[in-house]
């Protein structure tokens, strides 16, 4: 290398940019969803040349726990049952928070998104901080699922 001469140094993600302009991420918030974590996931996200959607479950704003607010861009309504307007995205994000995962818990469509997405074997992702009881739930449901049809857990 000689003086004034310019090198590039890529780092290793910047090999999959052309994959990812590609690919559609939602992350998924209810009222009381954690800020933080919402936040982290974006930017990390964003560095990767990914720009994830919210996906809420009623239009309109959501409000965080610490009293920010996102709009909520796609409904999942339009996500999920056979009606679905938009395709399944390429991954899934469900955000943290009690309150929010209270929201996600009450709502049946959240879990067949869950296991729409699984089904089809696309990743889905917890924010921290997460709520347990969602886990538990959807654990157990697709424990009989997997159960049911026979085949074996995948990790």
């Amino acid at each position: 290398m000689q003086w004034g001469e310019r090198t590039v140094i890529r780092a290793p993600h910047c090999l999959y940019c052309e994959v990812l302009w590609n690919m559609d991420c939602y992350i998924l918030c209810a009222d009381g969803y954690a800020e933080k974590a919402v936040q982290e996931a974006g930017l990390i996200l964003s560095g990767h040349g990914l720009v994830p959607a919210f996906l809420g479950l009623k239009a309109g704003w959501i409000r965080g726990a610490a009293g920010g607010r996102v709009s909520a861009e796609v409904l999942i309504s339009q996500v999920t049952g056979e009606e679905g307007e938009r395709p399944l995205p390429d991954a899934l994000l469900l955000a943290g928070g009690a309150e929010c995962g209270q929201y996600l818990l009450a709502d049946p469509r959240v879990h067949q998104l869950v296991q729409q997405m699984l089904m089809a074997d696309r990743p889905v992702g917890w924010l921290r901080p997460i709520y347990y009881p969602l886990l538990d739930l959807l654990e157990n449901r697709l424990m009989l699922c997997y159960a049911a049809s026979g085949t074996q857990n995948k990790n």
